[in-house]
């Protein structure tokens, strides 16, 4: 069964094909919500948030490939299946090109659309999950290697997230051990730069 979190929303004209693929998804655990064309779904995109958006090629106002770029800027980490029956070679490569997580042609086995929704449901906690464990990392690389409730460290960290968003040239003076490398890692993590590589140079082992 789906995960109870999963929203997947169906743009398509055909409203046999809509009711038939909200029927099938629902049994699957999938929460669903529907579109008649390229316009509404971008309209339910605005007030819903989505995880999985299957959006038929070749719909009235707004087709699937515009439907797919709209979406890519609305909501990025949404992912795209794009189905159609009237799809050329050149709109599939398109359509992946740009971002599609796959590209079904019509018709197809209610088999296939399953495994190609759950493969894309899953890459997507993938992603979510990879991005909640980088943030853990980098938290941990920054200010949280620092332990101390002291006065003098308290005012050293609030001295750190004041100069570390800025473009000023910060000295960190102190005796050999008291964790200036740690003040330096966190001004580092806490900068705009903290994708940056953060190079550390022994000035005292130099000739």
């Amino acid at each position: 069964m789906a995960e109870a979190s999963t929203t997947i929303l169906v743009a398509d004209d055909d409203s046999g094909m809509r009711e038939s693929l909200v029927r099938a998804l629902r049994r699957d655990g999938f929460t669903v919500v529907t579109a008649e064309d390229g316009t509404a779904a971008l309209e339910a995109l605005r007030r819903t948030h989505v995880d999985l958006l299957v959006a038929d090629l070749r719909m009235p106002g707004l087709d699937g490939l515009e439907l797919q770029r709209a979406a890519k800027l609305l909501a990025p980490e949404t992912e795209i299946v794009v189905i159609s029956g009237h799809g050329t070679v050149e709109e599939a490569v398109e359509a992946m090109k740009e971002g599609a997580y796959d590209f079904i042609t019509k018709p197809f086995k209610r088999v296939q659309l399953e495994k190609t929704i759950r493969k894309a449901a899953e890459k997507q906690a993938l992603v979510l999950e990879n991005r909640v464990l980088q943030a853990r990392v980098d938290e941990l690389q920054g200010a949280g290697q620092i332990i101390g409730t002291s006065p003098a460290i308290l005012r050293t960290l609030e001295l750190v997230n004041q100069v570390a968003p800025s473009t000023a040239t910060v000295l960190i003076q102190g005796e050999s051990g008291t964790g200036k490398e740690l003040i330096a890692n966190a001004v580092h993590h806490g900068s705009p730069r903290r994708a940056r590589p953060f190079i550390k140079v022994n000035c005292a082992a130099l000739p």
